[in-house]
């Protein structure tokens, strides 16, 4: 049996990372910090007067900008490229936001789509 980590431990623990083909080479990208999936899993809540959307989910751009990384496992990229990732593929986004669900092994395999439904459930409609 392994040995309990202590709260030091923890709280030092570094992101898992995986590499990714995307953008025409390879990539690594880790797993999805906690915030960033509640983030990504929030549903839209409209003003009910305007209908604007009042939630601040995170876009894809914005997402990737968060899980791709160095060899030390540091961002890479910063908040201002993400308007510039708008404008690339959005297949190789797609492979990174899912190659950081695989290894952030959330929910037993199923990758989560944005307001809250599983891939199996937003399939269904």
């Amino acid at each position: 049996m392994s040995s309990v980590l202590n709260r030091e431990q923890i709280l030092s623990s570094k992101l898992r990372t995986t590499e990714v083909e995307a953008f025409g080479g390879t990539i690594l990208v880790s797993e999805m910090p906690a915030e960033v999936l509640n983030r990504w899993m929030e549903e839209d809540i409209l003003d009910p007067e305007t209908g604007e959307v009042l939630t601040d989910r995170i876009s894809r751009e914005e997402l990737a900008v968060t899980i791709i990384v160095d060899e030390d496992g540091n961002r890479l990229l910063e908040p201002k490229d993400a308007k510039i990732l708008a404008q690339k593929s959005a297949g190789d986004l797609m492979k990174c936001m899912n190659a950081s669900l695989d290894i952030t092994d959330f929910g037993g395999g199923e990758n989560p789509t944005p307001g809250g439904q599983s891939e199996s459930d937003s399939s269904s409609d």
